[in-house]
């Protein structure tokens, strides 16, 4: 669990800033800006991520033999061209502005700090500092408002669990053992994980104190210059259609994986 809860912080903070891609279609501008800010890691990483569960799940229903790595429409090319391809529109001037935030020292430095390593001990023992501080904690809680965070953890989070299932052909099993009219339990179960606002909620609760702690070495007046940017025009809407495009670019992914047997990765 422990694990599952790293791997999840660690794309929601990437995950928050933009993308790099090659495609050559892109507004004018947005290239520009995907690329000062970058998350193809963590795009690369969400196939690992789906892979490791579908394991988990042959492990569970006894598929065999397991599936293989075969993920076409979880290439980081396919869900970064399907990202650009449901980005909204941004206007120059906030683009301007959000291109001058992100190529300045500060910028970088929480970008650094975002994608540092988690320590889930170090974590728990800052949290009791941390939260003696409210302007601190006020700051972290605008920036996670602001940019959507805990809507990028829901998608994450139940979309790796989701796409997972699919992969692991326990659907395939349980479909040869159904009578007539019964329905797939497994099918059941992945449409349930992909709605699991509980376990979205859980982890949602302890980003603030997680977040506190990635940004800890920010001075009071550099976390507040952050906050003071993710609540600018230009950036909720920036951010708004990231997580809006992420949304709708994963779960296309996910149920593409479905069709991958007879379709091949260069029609994703």
């Amino acid at each position: 669990m422990k694990a599952r809860k790293t791997t999840t912080i660690t794309l929601v903070f990437g995950a928050l800033l933009a993308f790099q891609t090659h495609a050559a279609t892109k507004p004018t501008g947005l290239d520009q800006l995907l690329e000062s800010t970058g998350v193809v890691k963590q795009i690369e990483s969400l196939k690992e991520f789906v892979i490791q569960s579908s394991q988990s799940n042959v492990e569970r229903c006894g598929v065999s033999p397991a599936p293989g790595t075969a993920l076409p429409s979880f290439n980081h090319d396919s869900i970064l061209y399907d990202t650009l391809r449901f980005f909204d529109p941004i206007d120059p001037a906030d683009m301007g502005t959000l291109l001058d935030w992100y190529q300045n020292p500060l910028a970088l430095s929480i970008h650094n700090a975002e994608q540092g390593n988690y320590d889930p001990d170090e974590a728990v023992n800052y949290q009791s500092v941390f939260l003696l501080q409210p302007d601190r904690v006020n700051n972290i809680k605008r920036i996670i408002n602001n940019t959507r965070t805990n809507d990028f953890i829901r998608i994450i989070g139940t979309e790796i669990e989701y796409a997972g299932i699919l992969h692991s052909d326990c659907i395939d099993k349980a479909q040869s053992t159904l009578s007539d009219g019964q329905l797939n339990p497994e099918r059941v179960r992945a449409n349930l994980t992909r709605d699991d606002k509980i376990t979205a909620q859980l982890m949602a609760n302890s980003i603030i104190a997680d977040l506190g702690y990635l940004l800890r070495d920010l001075s009071d007046s550099e976390l507040e210059r952050y906050a003071d940017f993710t609540s600018s025009a230009p950036a909720k809407v920036f951010y708004n259609s990231l997580i809006n495009a992420l949304d709708q670019s994963i779960k296309l992914a996910s149920d593409r994986i479905d069709y991958q047997e007879t379709l091949g990765s260069f029609e994703f």
